[in-house]
């Protein structure tokens, strides 16, 4: 089965300033694979693939719902998007995929900064159908810039608006630090701000979720080359200094899907069945990367000379 499929632009909304949403739809109308909150698809457009966060009903079975913000240095995605997709155009779409995944938990803190409340959206929405208990802190520059005000104004009490223009921002360490352990944390957003929140989470004991636009900047050291074994094609492939291990075994013939490329969206985990993994993807929990289970083959790499992943 295809993890792609060609989907029709229904319609383009301007959902604030420099924020496009898109919603797509199967060609002759038939439902399309079902999503849960934290999903994301792929747009291929321009000659690449970007990812979105589904932001739409994740009960409605007929269309997929994303918005885009005009990145200040496009790379040509959301540049292609604002500038040339309209409705009626054609184009491939990587199927939902969750790197994000909505943890039961019996309240919810959800922080967003501008953009970022694309992928909260959907939790939001689940939090609230389940009759838990949640708050949200959206942040963003001026409220122009801010998608979605209007369908969160319906949560009467439960979302806190800050804009910078207005000199108004949360103190986000003081919110972490003052939840209860129960609480779960979902964040999307700037690199600072996520940060902040997983700074305080950890000295609070709280458990927190981040999705990055951006993988964090961190000094892994120099890459060493390293032998894969890869136990159900019984092949061992060599990582060179400098190249990634999802390329190597793509190189060998092993396929291997990957799609930011950054370690940020998950597509490309593998499980871990020898060796201790060199963590460098934004995607895993301290928990998943203690136990050395998985490995993000698109960034991540050995802290010895071997690994053995089942492939």
């Amino acid at each position: 089965m295809t993890n792609t499929a060609e989907l029709v632009v229904k319609a383009t909304i301007w959902e604030a300033d420099a924020v496009l949403g898109v919603v797509l739809a199967d060609l002759d109308g038939k439902p399309l694979p079902q999503w849960q909150p934290g999903c994301w698809i792929g747009l291929h457009v321009n000659g690449i693939q970007r990812q979105y966060s589904l932001c739409g009903d994740v009960d409605d079975p007929y269309t997929y719902r994303i918005a885009v913000r005009l990145a200040d240095a496009s790379r040509g995605g959301s540049s292609f998007i604002h500038d040339h997709l309209r409705p009626g155009h054609v184009i491939t779409v990587g199927l939902p995929f969750n790197s994000f995944p909505m943890v039961p938990a019996p309240e919810y803190l959800f922080v967003a900064g501008g953009v970022g409340i694309t992928a909260l959206l959907p939790m939001i929405a689940a939090a609230d159908r389940a009759r838990v208990s949640w708050e949200l802190l959206y942040c963003g520059r001026t409220r122009w810039t801010m998608p979605f005000l209007d369908i969160l104004g319906t949560y009467a009490g439960k979302v806190s608006v800050f804009t910078s223009e207005d000199g108004n921002r949360p103190d986000l360490t003081s919110a972490v630090s003052a939840l209860p352990t129960t609480t779960r944390v979902y964040c999307c957003g700037p690199e600072s701000m996520l940060s902040e929140i997983e700074t305080a989470a950890r000295i609070a004991g709280v458990a927190v979720s981040a999705e990055r636009f951006v993988p964090a900047d961190v000094d892994h050291g120099d890459d060493l080359p390293f032998t894969v074994h890869c136990t159900e094609s019984a092949l061992d492939v060599t990582v060179p200094a400098g190249r990634s291990m999802a390329a190597a075994l793509n190189d060998a013939g092993l396929a291997v899907d990957t799609a930011c490329s950054e370690g940020i969206c998950g597509t490309c985990k593998l499980a871990v069945t020898g060796g201790t993994p060199d963590h460098r993807d934004q995607v895993l929990t301290a928990q998943e990367r203690s136990a050395g289970a998985a490995i993000m083959a698109c960034v991540s790499r050995s802290l010895g000379p071997s690994l053995s992943v089942a492939l």
